[in-house]
């Protein structure tokens, strides 16, 4: 139903010889930016089924300089929604195509990579703050004590941050682009996939939470699911609503 051109299947526009349509390349999102991830034939290195998710998550790592690839969550977003886990699993194997669109989350408190060069320039700081700490001559300063590690979130916690979060810095907009959308059609349809996929994004942090010892924590995330879901909804709604309207307009 959704076939690709024959121009844009497999390494050389074909389907594989296992008849598997092999993608050249996917869009990522991290948070506002996209980023277009091609794959070369060696990237498979022979495999007739393409590229390997766990290829993917070590192409994203590069590209946002995370050296922790665990921490890279990818997802994909359409035909349907789904956490890309298995490192071994083949981009085919989820039915991935070329120019499909993925979502790219760092599972870290501030959802920030932490990139190589601000490893080394963290230890190099450290090594000049115990060469300045030293017992030298004159030194009466003590060693300052390093603040105690931040405690981590409980799982309400995270379901209460996670529908916070999305109240307040999507609430407002989703709200103005029902009421008030962008003038033109396609500011229109950039705004309305903008934040639709900000809303997914809340979901999948949602999806991330451990509800595995309660049956409440289970039924909180399920009440701030369908909380997002309702959402997306009446965005996809408005979107709707207004391009009937374009049609009318056009055809009056």
């Amino acid at each position: 139903m959704f076939k690709k051109l024959s121009s844009f299947l497999g390494w050389s526009g074909e389907a594989s010889e296992d008849n598997v349509e092999v993608p050249e390349d996917v869009r990522v999102q991290y948070q506002k930016s996209m980023y277009a991830v091609k794959f070369d034939k060696a990237d498979a290195k022979g495999d007739p089924k393409g590229v390997t998710v766990g290829f993917l998550r070590a192409k994203m790592g590069e590209i946002l300089e995370c050296d922790d690839l665990d921490s890279i969550l990818l997802y994909q977003i359409s035909p349907e929604q789904r956490r890309l886990v298995d490192n071994d699993s083949h981009l085919t194997d989820y039915g991935i195509m070329t120019g499909d669109r993925l979502l790219a989350i760092l599972s870290t408190d501030k959802d920030a990579p932490k990139s190589a060069s601000a490893s080394k320039n963290k230890k190099k700081r450290k090594k000049k703050t115990t060469a300045g700490s030293s017992n030298s001559p004159g030194n009466t300063t003590p060693a300052r004590t390093p603040p105690p590690p931040p405690t981590p979130k409980t799982p309400q916690e995270k379901i209460k941050e996670v529908l916070e979060s999305t109240d307040k810095d999507l609430g407002p907009h989703i709200e103005q682009f029902i009421s008030s959308p962008p003038k033109t059609k396609e500011a229109r349809a950039d705004l309305h996939h903008r934040l639709s996929e900000m809303v997914l994004q809340k979901m999948f942090l949602l999806d991330d939470v451990d509800v595995s010892d309660s049956q409440e924590l289970r039924q909180a995330r399920k009440s701030a699911i369908n909380t997002l879901h309702s959402y997306h909804s009446r965005l996809d709604e408005a979107n709707k609503r207004y391009e009937e309207e374009d049609v009318a307009s056009a055809t009056a």
